[in-house]
């Protein structure tokens, strides 16, 4: 038999396993001890929390009432023992016993609710007795510490303004406060229905009050639970000041900067930084702002009063001190020396600021700021549309009452043919904004609002400003839906596409030397910035479009809704000119003082030929360039657009009178082009009906609706956001100015077109009710001009000849100007490189 030999451990390496494994379970213990203990520790860190939380509640709810109305104060610094037992009806007492903090009072010992973390109390006050509120400040600071985890602690503190100005005794610095309070003479002083008024006129939340004004605050004193006969009223009016209207209450020890200047307050102060007090404040001079030991200086803001409530007896001693309280706002503006160009804006600010929503104002915002510029004194608004692409959207209703001297603007020197003869379907809108961190806006222009479920849907065209696109464009809006993707399956950015709506290039023929191009398709079918250029108005070195965009900017928008004879009224067309438009102010502090002054009283809106910035753009079925023919061939001439092509005649086969020539920018080559535009008729009813097909509200009756001749127009701005929007844009004017004059009316009107007469659009009543005084008072109408606007197509002036529609042919226009190409500047025998005339 044969023995083998068993294997087996050795005593050293059974050893060496039972110490391996007694490693792994060490580690593995350890590692949920640590685990426990953390999340103990998290535990303890927010009972800590908690219990703090409602430590600082009990103490204002219980013992802050009591200090706002104590006569005497002390603090002291020995063994809680020494307290005595009993105390008088009036004495009080907070300490620290037993872990929580303690009020002992004639009733015994209660322990404020959540306060049994408690390791540390200490109380202090100012030692200086000048009549200052901060000389008047308890400030109590708390150290909680957990029973269990003694490591966890947690530090708070609460500042307490003893509005009564009590007596102060004993210690500045202590661990148990002494105070005297009786419940019988407490005394309650507070104000009420605070107002500001500007002499006898109200300003109370006003957006609207000039620089120079006085503002004074009022308000109603009330005291409560005091026998005193005799008392003065001697409360603190002190006056705060901020960048934009704000519902936060944070007054900033700061400089003003980018991060605070939408969230804080700033105390009002003279120039040697002492505060400004008193009912009265005077915005004459520049305002001064306190931060620290410094000031900053701003010259307009969003002014506030805050009154802290006081009386005093008849020896001047301070009797009673309240809370104190803020009252309305009042936006500091430029005073203006002239209204004209400003009637919206102003109403628009205004409902902004107050709320409240109207079939006169409508907005859906997600989030907006009221404010002023605190140097030029202009109102801002800015739309803030958050990470919702829906965005915010604000539409005001297009009123004859908002427009003044807009109605029958003249240029002067051109006499009666360059008139423009506004109203709601001819009118320009002036928008001046800066995208900050955003893709853009959009302006709808003279949409219409039909309303589902009591909820209101946007109707018609809105214009593009977005650098997303990197071109100009329009959109189809229709029960507050845009026309993009689904059905059809394609965007429509009209301008964009060719075929789709607004105008397009058809033909690029030249490039900037003069050399034609082989491909007759090369030219970017969309309106760019480049295409809007001329040897006035060019992209700075290598700016880029989406730089461009950022800019603040000033951009003109001339709408002109008109409709065909044998066409029902309800079925609207549309013209629309956009160009962009120079800085006012820049503009202005170049000219000599004559000439400012000239300016600013023949062209108060500043949209004339001082201020354009870059060609126009055209969409609709306007009336294109006339031609000349040779031959079988018709020619288009492009007078004066840039040096280089100065007189060249480009060709156009099977011309139509709605196309004009224009630059573009040819992506495939990279070359400066021109090109043949044609413009598309924007037809809002066929559009609609295209794009949504049978829905329920583009039926022939519900757009007949929609469309009346009577119906209100609105103008609208949509701000669109991202999920990286903070700020989205600034608005620093939206404004009426005046629309097509009689000369570019008769110049662009397709044949056929027809203008609505007043009478027409008047959605407020009877119109043969009013009198023409009153049609006058109201609507700035003018029987010889008003009666019957069609009556320029007949070559003559509006108080003489016959309605008639037009003839697509310059209607025998006295200037002889034919087609958009002809009125691309003003009138008369300009030859600089914006005016494409003879």
């Amino acid at each position: 038999m044969n023995n083998k030999k068993l294997a087996a451990f050795t005593l050293v390496e059974a050893l060496i396993g039972v110490i391996i494994m007694m490693i792994v379970i060490g580690g593995i213990a350890l590692s949920i001890k640590m685990g426990i203990d953390m999340y103990g520790r998290a535990e303890a860190h927010s009972e800590l929390i908690n219990g703090m939380r409602f430590t600082l509640d009990s103490f204002n709810r219980e013992i802050s009432p009591m200090l706002s109305s104590t006569k005497e104060i002390e603090i002291l610094s020995y063994d809680n023992a020494d307290i005595p037992a009993v105390l008088s009806d009036d004495v009080h007492y907070l300490y620290l016993k037993d872990g929580a903090l303690t009020h002992r009072s004639k009733d015994g010992e209660e322990p404020l609710t959540g306060s049994e973390y408690i390791s540390q109390v200490l109380f202090s006050i100012p030692s200086a007795v000048d009549e200052k509120g901060e000389n008047y400040t308890l400030a109590m600071k708390l150290i909680a510490q957990h029973t269990r985890y003694g490591a966890v602690h947690y530090k708070t503190g609460v500042d307490k303004a003893l509005y009564n100005r009590p007596d102060k005794l004993g210690l500045t610095e202590g661990t148990i406060l002494r105070f005297k309070f009786n419940e019988d003479e407490m005394l309650n002083v507070l104000v009420e229905n605070i107002r500001l008024y500007d002499g006898a006129k109200d300003i109370s939340n006003s957006t609207n009050v000039s620089k120079g004004t006085e503002v004074t605050a009022s308000y109603d004193l009330k005291v409560e639970g005091t026998d005193i006969a005799d008392y003065e009223d001697t409360s603190i009016v002190e006056w705060y000041i901020a960048a934009n209207v704000i519902d936060s209450r944070n007054i900033s020890n700061e400089p003003p900067d980018a991060q605070n200047i939408n969230e804080c307050h700033w105390q009002l102060v003279d120039s040697s930084g002492t505060p400004l007090t008193g009912k009265t404040l005077n915005t004459s001079e520049d305002f001064y702002l306190k931060h620290g030991d410094s000031v900053t200086k701003w010259s307009y803001g969003v002014v506030r009063c805050r009154v802290t409530p006081q009386i005093s007896d008849t020896a001047k001693n301070i009797v009673g001190t309240g809370e104190p309280a803020w009252g309305p706002y009042a936006v500091i503006i430029e005073k203006k020396d002239s209204n004209k160009g400003g009637k919206l804006w102003p109403e628009w600010f205004d409902h902004l600021s107050n709320g409240g929503q109207t079939d006169d104002f409508i907005e859906n915002t997600k989030d907006v700021t009221i404010g002023v510029s605190t140097e030029t004194g202009k109102k801002i608004v800015t739309l803030n549309p958050g990470s919702s692409n829906s965005g915010s959207a604000i539409l005001a209703d297009v009123r004859l009452s908002l427009m003044g001297d807009e109605r029958f603007y003249s240029r002067g020197e051109h006499g009666y043919e360059s008139m423009a003869i506004t109203s709601i379907t001819n009118y320009s809108i002036i928008v001046d904004a800066e995208i900050v961190d955003t893709s853009g806006y959009g302006i709808l222009l003279n949409g219409r609002v039909a309303y589902s479920n009591k909820t209101p849907k946007d109707y018609g065209y809105m214009f593009q400003y977005d650098k997303a696109r990197k071109t100009f464009l329009i959109r189809l809006f229709g029960n507050s839906q845009q026309a993009y993707g689904g059905n059809p399956d394609f965007a429509d950015l009209f301008g964009e596409k060719e075929a789709l709506y607004g105008a397009y290039p058809e033909r690029a023929l030249a490039d900037k030397n003069g050399i034609a191009l082989n491909d007759a398709n090369n030219a970017k079918s969309e309106y760019v910035i480049r295409g809007m250029q001329n040897d006035a108005f060019k992209l700075e070195g290598n700016e880029t479009a989406e730089k461009y965009y950022k800019k603040r900017k000033r951009v003109l928008y001339t709408i002109l809704e008109y409709y065909y004879a044998g066409e029902d009224k309800t079925k609207p067309h549309y013209i629309l000119r956009m160009r962009t438009l120079k800085d006012t102010d820049t503009e202005l502090n170049k000219m000599s003082p004559d000439r400012r002054s000239e300016v600013v009283k023949n062209d108060p809106w500043f949209i004339g030929a001082d201020f354009y910035d870059s060609e126009p753009i055209w969409f609709g079925d306007f009336v294109g360039s006339p031609e000349e023919k040779s031959g079988d061939i018709y020619i288009n001439t492009v007078k004066n657009f840039s040096k280089t092509l100065n007189g060249t005649k480009i060709e156009t086969v099977n011309y139509n009178k709605n196309r004009y020539p224009m630059a573009v920018h040819d992506e495939k080559s990279s070359k400066d082009a021109y090109a043949i535009y044609r413009g598309y008729d924007l037809n809002v009813w066929k559009d609609l009906q295209a794009k949504w097909g049978d829905k329920s509200w583009t039926s022939d009756q519900n757009l007949q609706k929609t469309y009346a001749a009577d119906g209100k127009r609105y103008i609208g701005v949509r701000v669109w956001g991202s999920d990286t929007t903070t700020t989205g844009v600034r608005f620093y004017e939206i404004n009426i100015a005046p629309g097509f004059s009689i000369d570019e009316l008769r110049a662009i009107m397709p044949k056929g077109g027809l203008l609505y007469q007043v009478e027409e659009t008047y959605n407020m009543g009877d119109w043969n009710k009013l009198n023409d005084a009153d049609r006058d008072k109201m609507f700035n109408w003018q029987k010889n001009h008003d009666g019957a606007l069609n009556k320029i197509f007949a070559g003559d002036e509006i108080a003489g000849g016959g309605n008639k529609a037009s003839d697509g042919k310059g209607n025998n226009s006295k200037s002889g100007k034919v087609g958009v190409g002809d009125i691309q500047h003003v009138p008369g025998n300009c030859t600089c490189s914006m005016w494409h005339g003879k």
